[in-house]
Parts: structure tokens; sequence; C-alpha cells
């Protein structure tokens, strides 16, 4: 079912647009500077109640003062995303102010770059309660609201650094792959509540959590380095937006899924299940010896599917086993 079409500006033209958020309440953590920032300024415009959540409170007033000047409506939250107390009193300030929680974008993130080697356990967990534990302290409150209401629209933000790191930052994608799989797991439970959970993984380029840490000089090399350069000029907020609105909206049906976005370009990322290799007979177990002469025919990703869950990978191996599926 489509949202009712209605005007908004964009670049200076008006252009229709499906997505009417009007009556909506939004939280974004993160939202004093850079993505949180821009998907603020975003969602107010189209008619979103918005608590702008950051620590830096120079930050988030700015955000709100640039949207009530616009004629919008927001709130500044300074609470920390990083306890359970913080988490409840964003939740309860949106409440407070505006009834509700429709929409919740996690986006609060920091940085401890470092060799692994180097790496302090305190480091390690101050980037875990960020992003993760983070996520967890503001999305179970706004959780209850939704699931009585039987609606919601949660974003979490992973980064291409927890899929596929590079070297360093390990703390880092350690947090970001949690948060995959804390979406897979919250899409799964929230369907049936109208709860739909999606990750994105932005390319965004220039935030001041990076543009503070520390460099890695993996990051230094030519494969990195070299396209990283030619993105560039083409990274912005604006370009990673779009898809948070579309993903926030009730025109979007699709739950669990984790997109990369940046630079004009927008993209699924996903979990594959190879064909793989079975042992010639059912119930004998391979011997060492022979799962490395089959290795290759393991790990070649030429025929794969995706699993919805645990369960598909279930019936993917006793398909391929040739077994009778009850």
């Amino acid at each position: 079912m489509h949202e009712p079409e209605s005007t908004i500006l964009m670049s200076g033209r008006p252009v229709l647009s499906q997505f009417d958020f009007e009556g909506q309440v939004a939280i974004i953590t993160g939202g004093g500077r850079n993505l949180g920032r821009g998907y603020c300024i975003e969602l107010a415009r189209r008619g979103v109640a918005v608590v702008v959540n950051d620590i830096d409170g120079d930050a988030a007033c700015a955000v709100v003062e640039e949207i009530k000047r616009e004629g919008g409506k927001a709130v500044a939250s300074l609470d920390t995303v990083a306890t359970v107390e913080g988490g409840k009193a964003i939740v309860a300030m949106a409440v407070e102010e505006f009834g509700t929680v429709d929409i919740l974008v996690n986006n609060a993130g920091n940085l401890r770059a470092g060799d692994f080697a180097d790496m302090s356990l305190d480091d390690f967990e101050a980037v875990l309660a960020v992003h993760l534990s983070g996520a967890f302290c503001v999305t179970q409150p706004a959780w209850a609201i939704m699931r009585e209401r039987g609606h919601g629209r949660i974003v979490m933000t992973g980064s291409a650094g927890g899929v596929y790191p590079e070297q360093g930052y390990s703390e880092y994608a350690t947090a970001k792959a949690g948060i995959v799989g804390l979406t897979r797991a919250l899409a799964a439970e929230g369907k049936e509540h109208g709860i739909y959970v999606n990750a994105i993984l932005p390319q965004a380029g220039g935030s001041s959590m990076t543009l503070t840490a520390e460099p890695i000089p993996g990051l230094k090399e030519a494969k990195f380095s070299g396209p990283d350069s030619s993105l560039a000029p083409y990274k912005s907020v604006e370009a990673v937006s779009p898809l948070v609105v579309y993903l926030c909206s009730s025109a979007c049906s699709h739950t669990g899924l984790t997109l990369s976005a940046g630079a004009g370009w927008f993209g699924r990322v996903f979990v594959g299940l190879t064909n793989g290799w079975t042992t010639p007979e059912l119930g004998v177990p391979a011997a060492a010896e022979e799962v490395a002469r089959h290795f290759d025919e393991i790990v070649d990703t030429e025929q794969y599917e995706v699993p919805e869950g645990a369960s598909d990978e279930l019936r993917h191996i006793a398909m391929r086993l040739g077994l009778a599926i009850g």
C-alpha cells in the first residue's frame, strides 16, 4: 500500500513524493553531525518530528534550530546511547515531546583505531558500548512502543569494515559485524509485529569519527587508497539519505537486509551458502585429507544461495545430501 503523494522541495525543485511522514516521530542517534544530521534534516523536511540525539550538545541544538527555522519539529537529546538509562531517556523524550516513536535510526558511533596487538580491552569495549550496546539500549525501549502499536521502522548502521574489514579497526569490525547479526535477529522477531529492521553500510566519508582516528598503515595501500580517492568527490550525506528515507517509510516492506550506499551507488550485501561438497557415503565422516582435496569445491562461489535464516541452511544441507525434508 503506497503512501499518499505529497510535494516537497528537492534541490530547489518541487518533486512529487509517495513518502508522506506527516505525524510520525523519529529518533536519530548521533544526529548532530554528518550522516546523522542529514537524516534529521531530510526526515524533518518530510514532516517527521525528530529527536536529534548527540552527546555533542552544541551540534544537536544547531540541527534542531536549523529544522525549526524551516518550520519543522525537533528537540535535542544529549543522553548517551551506551547505557540502559541513557537509552530509556532518549525514548522517553520522544514520547514526552511528540507522543510516540515510529522510526529509529541507530547512527551513533565512535572509533579507537590501532593494531590488534596493541589494543587495550578498554578501547575494545568502548567501541562496542556505543555501536552495539548502544543499538540495544535505544532499540529495546523503542521496540516496546512499536510492538504495542504494531508498526515501526528501524535502521541500523553497519559498515563495510564489519563485513569485509581491512587491516586494523578490529574493535570497530567486531561491533559492526554484531550490528548485522542484531539486525537479522530483530527482523525475524519483529515482522509479525509490523516492525521492519534493516542495516545500512554507508560510504559518506569525512566523518568526525574517522577524521580523528589514528591512521592504519593498511588503509594507505594502493588497493584501498586508489578507489577511495576516486570515489571521494562523490561521497556525500545526500548520496546515502535517500536509502534511509525509503527504509524508514511505510512503503518499505523489506526487512532483515543489509544494504550499501554511497557516491550514487546502492547494493545489497549478503551472506551466501555455496553448494559445497558432500561425502561419498552418507553417514561416513570425511577424513581431513578428503576435505583438503575438495577444498576448492567447498569454497567455490559459482553456485550459491542466500539463506533467510538458520533453518534454510539446514534445508540446504539436507537437500545436498539427498535427504527427504519433512
